[in-house]
């Protein structure tokens, strides 16, 4: 989950090629949650073998990135595995409620968490704030940074000397 949540935060703040880009993936109970899917077109992911989808290596993690701009929403099985992309949500919205202002796909990923004992995390593609949903509920709101934070040494000029 923490691999899915920094992927999430990455794609919120940095977009694709300067442009905002909005995501769902969809953590754990794969199978349930692959019932209540169908395919939003091409699958950019199906035929690949399970290492080449595995969130874990930063070449995955930079190619789901590039295709994060498609519709639909990444199903990620527990260990981290990516088994399907592109793909349409649609589980019952009966009983959910959300803020104002929240688009389909945060309704989507709401509903997803509700029926199954899956986790959603959505990036907005508006302000890149990523949303992590349980139980049809917001546990969790992430404001990205707009920069990635990195640490540096502390640097200094000395003061001179009255001699020089």
């Amino acid at each position: 989950l923490k691999t899915v949540i920094d992927l999430a935060v990455e794609i919120g703040r940095e977009g694709r090629e300067g442009k905002p880009v909005g995501t769902m993936l969809v953590v754990g109970d794969t199978r349930k949650v692959l019932h209540l899917c169908q395919p939003a077109g091409f699958d950019p992911v199906k035929g690949y073998a399970r290492a080449e989808r595995d969130l874990h290596d930063p070449r995955v993690r930079e190619a789901i990135k590039e295709v994060a701009v498609l519709d639909g929403a990444f199903i990620v099985n527990g260990d981290g595995t990516v088994e399907k992309a592109a793909q349409l949500v649609d589980a019952p919205y009966a009983n959910l409620t959300l803020s104002k202002g929240l688009g389909s796909r945060h309704w989507a990923g709401a509903a997803i968490s509700k029926v199954t004992s899956a986790i959603a995390v959505v990036v907005s593609q508006s302000s890149g704030t990523v949303r992590i949903f349980q139980n049809g509920e917001v546990m969790l709101r992430i404001e990205p940074f707009r920069q990635a934070m990195k640490w540096k040494e502390f640097e200094y000029e000395r003061p001179m000397d009255g001699d020089d």
